[in-house]
């Protein structure tokens, strides 16, 4: 009945171990499911919310230049207003990301669910860190990305991942003693630390 929460840096493959990781533990892969929640509770599109939480952290506004313009060119209508969204997107997030969790059996991936579920029972904890280079080259093998692409999506997240994390949390959200297991993706795979949160589970639910 864990509750896991990977924090990751941009890149270092979060996304892609907490699927298959969740696949695997027969769990609750919750990104989806908070996106639908979220949008549905504030009015917005997914697009929008996207757009919001990875992009409007630092300023809860919009900047309307390089990948965020492209995706602002998708949204529906592109009427929505995106005054204080962020600080709405935060707050849904703070309330629904403890309720799933407190239905146990489910993977958080980012949105500061290492910080909001810290009261779950039976929570662990993952941070994945990788060098810029390596997840520079992550980007461009699985998302099909120029190196100038990843390179300046890679730069974008981590000023907002750090931006949004502020917002959340005074503890430094890479600080190895908040996590219950620190893996460095360019020196273990992706596979392989699927297999170790898979055990460390396992081994959590035996004791």
């Amino acid at each position: 009945m864990a509750v896991i929460c990977i924090s990751r840096q941009f890149g270092a493959g979060g996304r892609t171990l907490g699927v298959s990781l969740a696949q695997r533990l027969g769990y609750r892969f919750a990104d989806h499911e908070l996106m639908d929640k979220v949008s549905k509770e504030l009015g917005i599109s997914d697009e929008w919310f996207a757009v919001t939480e990875r992009e409007g952290h630092g300023e809860d506004s919009l900047v309307s230049t390089g990948t965020v313009a492209k995706i602002l060119g998708r949204i529906r209508g592109g009427d929505q207003d995106s005054s204080g969204m962020g600080a709405k997107v935060r707050e849904s997030l703070r309330r629904l990301i403890p309720e799933t969790a407190a239905l146990g059996q489910v993977v958080f991936v980012g949105r500061g669910s290492q910080f909001y579920c810290k009261d779950a029972k039976d929570l662990i904890r993952i941070l994945l860190v990788a060098p810029v280079s390596w997840r520079e080259n992550f980007l461009i093998e699985h998302h099909r990305l120029s190196a100038d692409e990843a390179r300046t999506t890679i730069k974008e997240w981590d000023k907002n991942r750090s931006a949004f994390l502020k917002k959340v949390t005074d503890r430094d959200p890479d600080d190895p003693s908040l996590y219950d297991l620190c893996l460095n993706t360019s020196h273990i795979s992706i596979d392989r630390a699927e297999s170790l949160i898979y055990e460390l589970v396992q081994m959590r639910s035996s004791n």
